[in-house]
């Protein structure tokens, strides 16, 4: 159970991630 919890917290951090970068890119 706690190895799928952090499965899923690594995907939403990923998005996460893309989209901050992207709004970053879109800023700059």
């Amino acid at each position: 159970q706690v190895e799928e919890l952090g499965r899923v917290v690594q995907t939403v951090c990923s998005e996460r991630i893309a989209q901050l970068e992207e709004t970053a890119r879109e800023a700059s």
